[in-house]
């Protein structure tokens, strides 16, 4: 038969959604445990029939022509519950935290609708919803629909976008992207495959949904049947020790603590898999986590834009996964040869088209298919880098360029600080000097600190630094340290001093 007789090609349709997969383990499953929410047991029959409820309710009260919607709810299942009735409504969604709204105001500005149980200041938003506990009563009391009721409005296609997602914010106010349901298939089955999940998963949540690494590998394992794990009330020690999870996800900063808080009668466990990424894992807190806690340890190499792009070893070289590419340039963007330090360049089958609400961002990081990172690395090996840093945090003093990373590893080490951060400033001389601002211990006075980072650790040739203590540092929310802010802190501080 020809192309005419057979009539126009339809666009290709979407696979399946997370509500499908759910309804699936719902019928199939009943009784199997979706979600463990600070204690309580929740079945995949349950969490079914709780999506199509709200997925009534919301089409009740979300307003003709709204396509986008940012979340905001602490309680994670209900959380979850309002991100799948969108979706079943055709709705992509973002997820947002109380504490932190106004650091997300230019998302609450560009999405249709923001349903929030904190207060949103009206002139943020083109529309609000007031998310109540007496709304949400009376959804869940609500008679289960039944299954001729319609669960969506509108046919999915590849290309419709599914989530809003923001740049890690490391230098500035994080930007936004789109990502598709083409890309969500993809980025769902590279965790799948990576991370190891199976059916038998019992994943322990560390973070809420606004960020991303939580929110893909929970939507993973529910997609496959698996068990997801979040306690407000405990530690993530404590979850740990309570739960008996198969996998965690952990920032450097929450392994830290989780290793600092386990009982010395702890045993490792027979089977734990600790997943880590976003930014630079010190040899040493790699081999105690082995050691201590983990069977397995898979630390990736990520960002925003193209998702995962690699597996890192102990060796702190990236493997790139099927799928990726990426060259290392030089200045004018022509390729360097293995062994030279440049701009890292990739190009991935889950890459965002670019940022929604930055044109001219976008033309100078996207082009041609390849995404131009902020990270600067080494090509090692046909498809194996090694990633020495971001391009904007070396530090220049007097003509030696310094990665922090490094230095802070050598604070770490001194064992008197729970946080550490290197930045610099300029003395009067132009030349920049370097400062550390660190969060002592509760033992330790900022004297003592000083003397053990000038006396024994410090490299003479980068002369004596600043040392200042603030009471936390400046991160995103997944564990970056934000230096253009850290570095306004210490200067704040040194003035004051």
């Amino acid at each position: 038969m020809t192309e005419a007789a057979a009539g126009p090609r339809s666009e290709p349709s979407a696979p399946p959604s997370t509500a499908d997969h759910l309804r699936f383990h719902a019928l199939h499953r009943p009784n199997a445990i979706a979600l463990i929410a600070d204690g309580h047991e929740i079945t995949y029959r349950q969490f079914d029939a709780d999506v199509r409820k709200f997925t009534a309710a919301l089409r009740e009260v979300v307003p003709p022509g709204v396509r986008s919607v940012a979340l905001e709810c602490d309680e994670l299942y209900l959380h979850w519950l309002l991100i799948l009735a969108c979706d079943n409504l055709g709705l992509f969604t973002a997820s947002l935290q109380g504490a932190l709204l106004s650091v997300a105001r230019p998302l609450i500005g560009f999405v249709d609708l923001v349903i929030a149980e904190s207060e949103v200041p009206p002139g943020w938003a083109k529309a609000i919803y007031k998310l109540t506990q007496k709304w949400v009563t009376e959804i869940l009391a609500r008679p289960e629909p039944s299954d001729l009721d319609p669960a969506r409005a509108a046919a999915r296609r590849l290309a419709d976008p599914t989530r809003i997602v923001r740049s890690s914010g490391t230098t500035g106010p994080g930007k936004i992207m789109l990502v598709s349901r083409a890309s969500e298939a993809v980025n769902l089955g590279t965790f799948i495959q990576h991370m190891g999940f199976a059916r038998d998963s019992r994943f322990l949540l560390t973070g809420p949904f606004n960020v991303g690494s939580m929110f893909w590998r929970a939507t993973a394992c529910l997609r496959l049947g698996a068990t997801c794990v979040y306690d407000r009330s405990r530690s993530i020690a404590q979850a740990i020790v309570t739960y008996r999870p198969t996998h965690v996800r952990l920032f450097q900063y929450q392994a830290r603590a989780v290793l600092e808080e386990l009982p010395q009668t702890f045993r490792k466990p027979e089977r734990l898999t600790v997943m880590m990424g976003a930014g630079h894992l010190p040899r040493g807190m790699r081999e105690r986590i082995l050691a201590r806690l983990a069977t397995d340890l898979i630390y990736t190499y990520n960002s925003n834009e193209t998702w995962m792009m690699g597996v890192v070893d102990a060796e702190d070289i990236v493997t790139l996964r099927p799928g990726v590419d990426a060259e290392v340039i030089d200045e004018e963007g022509r390729p360097l040869p293995q062994g030279q330090a440049g701009r890292i360049k990739v190009r991935s089958d889950t890459l965002v088209d670019g940022y929604a609400n930055d044109p001219e961002a976008t033309r100078r990081v996207f082009r041609d298919g390849w995404f131009f990172s902020g990270d600067m690395g080494v090509m090692v090996g046909p498809r194996r880098l090694k990633v020495l840093g971001r391009l904007d945090d070396i530090l220049n003093i007097g003509g030696v360029k310094i990665l922090p990373t490094s230095l802070e590893d050598l604070v770490m080490g001194v064992g008197l600080v729970a946080d550490a951060g290197v930045t610099s400033i300029p003395a009067s001389d132009g030349i920049h000097e370097i400062c550390i601002a660190v969060v002592p211990k509760a033992a330790a006075s900022l004297t003592q600190i000083t003397e053990m980072i000038t006396t024994k650790i410090w490299p003479a040739m980068l002369g004596k630094p600043h040392v200042v203590a603030l009471p936390k540092l400046p991160r995103t929310d997944t564990g970056k340290l934000q230096r253009h802010l850290l570095r306004a802190a210490v200067e704040e501080k040194l003035v004051t001093k």
